[in-house]
């Protein structure tokens, strides 16, 4: 049995009401309803029901717009918006349900028809619903599945050369990208994304998360992550009855998985240390960013942005009004590792890149180390011999406008 559930997650300063009435920071009382479907009924009639009921309660009711729209997970949904008086005022009224099998969610706000929010806060809370009740088949199953077809061997079909991509990387600029279908995701959920894909581990996340865990937790981690899938329309079966990911977000999760071209980047200093990676190929990149609870958000943005996306990714805010790499002034050219987790260097953090890349059966790849001093300046540098037991070193190099870009293009394929 499959018990119906529902989440929801939003920003700070929500409260939900054991009665499930969502009131936002503003204090927009938004209100959620789960029941079930009775036989013969579907949306339409549902609506209409509730907006009898508000025309029973507010007379006159004006109807503004009746409309259907698209809900979270590619779930479609009936609108109905009115306007009415209450304590001599004008409010609006906003009602949509949506029926999923057996299951009915209804959710309804009104607010003043002029200065309130009440229609953000309740477009923003029906984007955060979802609901946790399709049974679906367990992993194990699935396992077992595909141990008996082995998914086809994918074939690159990346070009044979990266001119097209290199002619625009050589001239673009250090501007971070537009992101699309930015979204968050647990270690967990990634994990199985690249189960799903046929692959053994999804970039940034180990493969110790799922292969550490006893088959009683496992089974129940992919059962879970998976039955949150199905219910925000994230996971279908193919003909084979195997399990795949649609849309964009399948593209996304497939380019992370299998890219032509990949790029990690970790920040190290005294105040953060960070880590983004970047996967690309000829026509989509996805780029991978851990953050500081563990959960890594994910986004897709051009290939052809990449390398200017990269830099302004490496030193976050701009070198110099007009772009470019200038003398800082610091007194010490040497900087070591100590000094800058430390702080007590005049640079913030160190950037190290590394890049790879196949080229037939070999994979080729360099490492590279950028310098980002206290004021938000990016310098490249030059390691120096390793000494003994001593901590790693590096030179400054004062670079000319466009080196530092230079330099990553000469990590990249096509050089």
């Amino acid at each position: 049995m499959y018990l119906p559930s529902l989440a929801a997650e939003l920003p700070d300063g929500w409260t939900v009401s054991e009665g499930s009435v969502f009131t936002s920071p503003s204090g927009t009382e938004v209100r959620v309803q789960l029941s079930r479907a009775e036989d013969g009924r579907n949306a339409s009639d549902l609506v209409e029901g509730t907006a009898r009921t508000m025309q029973a309660e507010f007379k006159p009711v004006e109807e503004i717009s009746a409309s259907t729209i698209e809900l979270p997970g590619g779930r479609f949904a009936l609108e109905r918006r009115f306007r009415f008086g209450c304590d001599g005022s004008d409010n609006v009224g906003r009602i949509v349900c949506t029926v999923d099998g057996s299951l009915v969610l209804t959710v309804s706000a009104s607010w003043p028809e002029t200065g309130g929010d009440g229609d953000g806060a309740m477009t923003l809370l029906l984007e955060s619903l979802r609901l946790l009740h399709r049974p679906v088949a367990t992993f194990g199953e699935l396992r077992d599945h595909a141990s008996e077809h082995d998914p086809k061997k994918r074939v690159n079909s990346e070009p044979p050369d990266w001119s097209a991509l290199r002619e625009a990387w050589s001239g673009s600029s250090p501007r971070e990208a537009e992101l699309r279908h930015v979204s968050r995701w647990s270690p967990e959920e990634l994990a199985v994304c690249a189960t799903v894909l046929g692959s053994p581990l999804f970039p940034t996340v180990g493969i110790e998360l799922l292969g550490s865990l006893s088959k009683t937790a496992l089974d129940a981690t992919l059962q879970t992550v998976t039955r949150s899938f199905v219910a925000r329309g994230l996971l279908r079966s193919t003909d084979d009855g195997s399990a795949a990911l649609v849309g964009d977000v399948g593209e996304m999760m497939d380019t992370a998985v299998n890219p032509g071209l990949t790029i990690l980047i970790q920040r190290v200093g005294a105040n953060r240390n960070e880590a983004r990676w970047f996967g690309v190929r000829h026509g989509s990149a996805v780029q991978v960013e851990v953050l500081h609870d563990g959960s890594r958000e994910c986004a897709a943005l051009e290939p052809a942005c990449l390398v200017g996306h990269v830099l302004a990714s490496a030193r976050k805010v701009a070198c110099g009004r007009d772009g470019t790499v200038v003398e800082t002034g610091i007194a010490s050219r040497r900087v070591t590792l100590d000094d800058v987790i430390e702080g007590s260097s005049p640079i913030d953090s160190l950037v190290v890149v590394n890049t790879a890349w196949r080229v037939g059966d070999q994979i080729w790849g360099g490492v590279l180390t950028w310098a980002v001093g206290a004021d938000g300046l990016l310098w490249s540098t030059e390691q120096e011999a390793a000494d003994g037991e001593a901590p790693p070193s590096w030179t400054l190099r004062t670079a000319e406008a466009g080196a530092v870009r230079a330099e990553l293009l000469e990590h990249l394929p096509g050089a």
